[in-house]
């Protein structure tokens, strides 16, 4: 619907264009010097210069689309790291830095385009780091920052309780986190989740979200090149979101699902606007009517401008419907209970037609029987005028029984001289299976796809607090290969990578349902035996573990003998804490590798 408003507003431009200056298009043509570009030469996934000095990465890719649309060439001025881009860039060396937030601090001495990558900030810590709601109930913590960047410059300035350890590089960022000489670290989504797997830092998690710190990246020109901001502005624009993914997928091996995070404020702005267009509409439709009366009296003499008219008025109609009916949301306006009126999109999510909506009797037989209760309360008290959630999430019942999680968001309007509610109606499907996506990676490991340590910790903490409460024994077997390296030397790593698979496949059929076997780094493995009863029944398992362990293991051209070193520990004889039970258990894995 906004297209329609930039359409109104280029034409009134276009008709207050002021007669063009001939003698700069008799000017002779000069030759167009490349934008010196300055950029962070190790920021991986988004931009890096390799040992030859190719600058590749995310930001790469994208900027070569921009600078191409904006008909302009570019070179990169060589540096060796980010300090060096800023300073080179402060003393007029550059023309442009890649890829930057918007500070007021920049705004000092830069002018930016507008974003052409968005992408959260996440918090990123140990495995067994509690979940991180608010950084301000973390006073004294150290977290550690690359230099010369704008989150450690919001940071400092607005969690000052916070212990800042400057960093040069991401990858210091995660090593200080992991050897527990910061309690946590502060990066976006994208490079937390290229680090970590390029890396190996399957000890580390995503521990929380700074929703207000979203990286809203961009162009910075130095304040003397305003012309450049306007062509690369145009450019940033042509740019898609499937382009922008396609950029992404080719530099990180995970599917990456982009989203508008902005969503909530353009629905909002989305019903401000329809409300406002309702107003307009009606006052509009309000003068026509005045000027149709007065065209009564000449229509005789003036059919003409009786045929303008009306065209006018089909014309408004039209103009108001194409607004609602082509919205990528579905539009309800529910009075007294039931629909009223429903846009297409609306009919699509719910599996009915726009007639069999109608005909309905209560609106409330499209929601989900457990969000009834809700969406009913937010109903009656918007109609009210009372204090009411702005956008909160259900799911539809559709007619073909299916669920559909949506998000909506609504007002209150006057419909034909009686009270109703306008609702905005989004399928929210993708995001929730991002969102199932983002918690499994968080628990799971990404090669066996067992539980990681994080998962394993929850479980034995779960099972250690069950078996205090009904006064029962667990047990722990902690085992890592014997000979692993000489496999991976000989063989190669992928076949290292699929010996790991082959032993997760072969042990899971040995356990109970009940039972957990997690991989925590490395070659190193945990089963956790809840409600065993007998320490005889612990070593059971052990041994079947172990015989299986043994047989060779046939991989592609490689045949792979190997075995395991196993240490156990029981609750509550050895430890009543989940760490005292893996400390136990990881020295006795070790006491017994010894006597080997």
């Amino acid at each position: 619907m906004f297209r329609y408003r930039l359409l109104l507003c280029c034409t009134l431009a276009s008709m207050l264009v002021l007669p063009s200056d001939t003698s700069a298009a008799d000017a002779p043509d000069q030759a167009v010097q490349p934008v010196r570009l300055c950029v962070d030469p190790d920021w991986p996934p988004y931009e890096i210069l390799n040992s030859k000095g190719d600058y590749q990465g995310i930001a790469a890719d994208l900027l070569q689309l921009i600078f191409e649309r904006a008909e302009l060439e570019y070179e990169v001025v060589p540096v060796r790291h980010w300090d060096e881009s800023l300073a080179k860039a402060r003393a007029g060396e550059c023309d442009a830095l890649s890829l930057l937030n918007q500070t007021d601090e920049r705004d000092q001495w830069l002018i930016f385009t507008r974003p052409y990558f968005v992408d959260p900030n996440v918090i990123i810590a140990r495995a067994d780091h509690p979940y991180v709601r608010n950084l301000s109930s973390l006073a004294g913590s150290r977290i550690a920052l690359p230099t010369g960047t704008s989150v450690a410059e919001r940071i400092q300035r607005d969690f000052p309780q916070l212990q800042i350890i400057p960093v040069a590089s991401e990858i210091e960022a995660f090593d200080l986190v992991d050897k527990q000489q910061a309690e946590l670290t502060l990066r976006s989504l994208t490079v937390a989740a290229w680090t970590i797997r390029e890396e190996g830092w399957f000890n580390l998690r995503i521990a929380g979200e700074v929703p207000e710190y979203e990286n809203r990246l961009r162009i910075g020109i130095l304040k003397h090149r305003p012309e450049l901001r306007s062509q690369l502005d145009a450019a940033v624009a042509t740019l898609t979101d499937a382009e922008v993914d396609a950029i992404i997928n080719q530099h990180i091996a995970i599917e990456v699902n982009r989203y508008d995070y902005g969503l909530i404020i353009q629905v909002l702005a989305a019903a401000i606007a329809i409300i406002g267009l309702l107003g307009a509409l009606w006052w509009r439709q309000r003068r026509i009517g005045q000027k149709l009366l007065h065209l009564k009296h000449q229509l005789e003499r003036n059919i003409e401008d009786k045929t303008a008219a009306e065209a006018l008025l089909r014309e408004s109609e039209f103009f108001f419907r194409s607004l609602i009916e082509t919205a990528h949301e579905g539009i309800a306006v529910i009075q007294e209970g039931r629909v009223v009126y429903a846009n297409p999109r609306f009919a699509e999510l719910t599996g009915y037609s726009l007639e069999e909506l109608r005909a309905l009797d209560s609106f409330i037989i499209l929601i989900a029987p457990e969000d009834r209760d809700q969406t009913h309360g937010n109903y009656r008290r918007r109609l009210e005028g009372q204090p009411v959630e702005q956008h909160y999430e259900i799911e539809l019942l559709r007619r073909d029984g299916i669920r559909l999680p949506v998000e909506v968001s609504g007002a209150r309007i006057n419909w034909y001289g009686k009270a109703a509610t306008l609702s905005f109606i989004s399928d929210i499907t993708l995001r929730r299976e991002a969102e199932a996506r983002f918690r499994h990676m968080a628990h799971h490991d990404p090669l066996t796809n067992l539980p990681n340590r994080n998962l394993l910790l929850e479980r034995l903490e779960q099972n250690i607090a069950r078996a205090e409460r009904y006064q029962q024994h667990l047990s722990l077997l902690y085992f890592d290969l014997d000979g692993f390296k000489p496999v991976n030397d000989k063989w190669g790593h992928e076949t290292g990578d699929h010996l790991l698979q082959a032993i997760a496949a072969r042990l899971l059929p040995l356990l109970r349902s009940a039972d957990t076997l997690a991989r925590i780094g490395g070659d190193e493995f945990v089963v956790l035996l809840p409600e065993t009863v007998e320490a005889e029944d612990v070593q059971t398992v052990s041994a079947k573990l172990m015989a299986k362990l043994n047989e060779p293991f046939e991989l592609g051209k490689a045949t792979v003998q190997i075995s395991a070193s196993i240490g156990t520990a029981r609750f509550p004889e050895d430890g009543i804490t989940a760490s005292e039970l893996l400390q136990v258990a990881d020295r006795a894995m070790y006491e017994q590798k010894r006597k080997v």
